[in-house]
């Protein structure tokens, strides 16, 4: 998938750069920092263990921190299916908050899939952001920290709410 991946190879490739893969996460942080307190998050009210939280959030900083040093590498092969793959996602994921910000969400709305899809879609734009920079092992950081994301939710899901 990713042409010579090595973790020699991937740390190689580390350094700051006005063109690294961390900016590909402004309009993400900016979407999350603008909409967040919109989310209507009543059926995920259950609490989860100290650890686990602490762990996501390790992860997530991991998964978030790691593309700031990693230069976005327009000759790799797969840089422009990583683009696509970003936008792509990006739009997805931005889609995936608008049955959670709706007044009066529709049954379908209120579905596990439909609730869980903040938490599981960013792997489609951190995959675009991985195949840009040429780095496997931000997948790897990827989706180790959207698994612990779903988990949480999962872990915090109440079917029913109120109202009802």
């Amino acid at each position: 998938m990713f042409a010579a991946a090595t973790f020699p190879g991937e740390l190689s490739g580390l350094g700051l750069s006005w063109a690294n893969a961390g900016l590909c996460l402004a309009p993400i942080l900016a979407w999350n920092l603008a909409l967040g307190s919109k989310l209507r998050m009543e059926r995920f009210n259950k609490s989860i263990p100290g650890w686990y939280d602490a762990g996501e959030n390790v992860l997530r900083g991991a998964a978030m921190i790691y593309p700031c040093f990693r230069p976005l590498d327009p000759h790799a092969s797969l840089f422009e299916p990583g683009i696509w793959t970003y936008a792509s996602g990006t739009l997805v994921y931005f889609a995936s908050w608008l049955p959670l910000m709706a007044e009066y969400p529709a049954d379908w709305m209120k579905s596990l899939p439909v609730q869980l899809a903040p938490a599981y879609t960013p792997m489609l734009w951190f995959a675009g952001v991985a195949l840009m920079a040429g780095s496997p092992l931000e997948i790897l950081l990827a989706g180790l920290f959207v698994g612990a994301h779903v988990g949480e939710y999962l872990l915090r899901w109440e079917p029913r709410t109120k109202g009802d």
